[in-house]
């Protein structure tokens, strides 16, 4: 009998979209408003799709990982705390590429 993974299908398909996005802002033109327009709202949507993600996790694994496995759910914690800054600080990267005259790959980079 195999275990259920509740953990890796979601993550795959959430790291290849972090992927397809990169690929995407790697080739666009930085000159192009529209494009950049684009794929600032791109990475808006998916950093709010992974923090809705990551609190449905601290909702509903989290607490059973703790029962059975506390020093992993309080790393998952911590991860998810880190996490959280980092779409912050790339929420706000990505405001400023779209409505400012900056440089256009600082989005990409």
């Amino acid at each position: 009998m195999s275990r259920l993974d509740v953990y890796s299908a979601v993550h795959k398909m959430q790291r290849a979209r972090l992927f397809e996005l990169a690929v995407e802002a790697g080739k666009a033109d930085p000159d192009d408003a529209v494009v950049t327009a684009r794929i600032a709202a791109a990475v808006e949507a998916l950093a709010d799709e992974l923090t809705a993600h990551a609190g449905h996790e601290e909702r509903f694994i989290h607490p059973l990982l703790r029962q059975t496995a506390p020093a992993l759910a309080e790393a998952l914690d911590d991860a998810h705390g880190e996490l959280d800054a980092r779409l912050d600080h790339l929420r706000h990267v990505s405001r400023t590429c779209a409505t400012s005259a900056e440089d256009p790959n600082t989005l990409y980079r």
